[in-house]
């Protein structure tokens, strides 16, 4: 999905009353090049953002920009075992 839609999506849902969208089912969302941009941005509607990733593609190119969204009490979860087996090596 392109930014565009993106924001254009959260705006609906926002002036419909949605304070939470939870990014889950469907794939990875980290593959969306416009993940951060997209978070960021609903975070910017006052939205609650759920993300569920299993983390394989956190970096420090990535941790860097997400740790400087503000996420309040937002909930996150964070599933680490492919980010284990990929640091030690079972998996490239």
């Amino acid at each position: 999905m392109s930014l565009e839609i993106f924001e254009s999506i959260v705006d609906d849902l926002h002036d419909l009353g949605t304070r939470r969208l939870d990014g889950v089912g469907r794939g990875e969302p980290l593959m969306n090049r416009d993940a951060l941009e997209m978070i960021r941005y609903a975070k910017t509607r006052g939205m609650e953002v759920l993300l569920i990733s299993n983390g394989s593609l956190l970096d420090a190119d990535l941790i860097r920009p997400w740790s400087r969204i503000q996420c309040g009490d937002d909930i996150r979860r964070y599933t680490l075992a492919d980010v284990v087996r990929k640091w030690s090596g079972e998996y490239s």
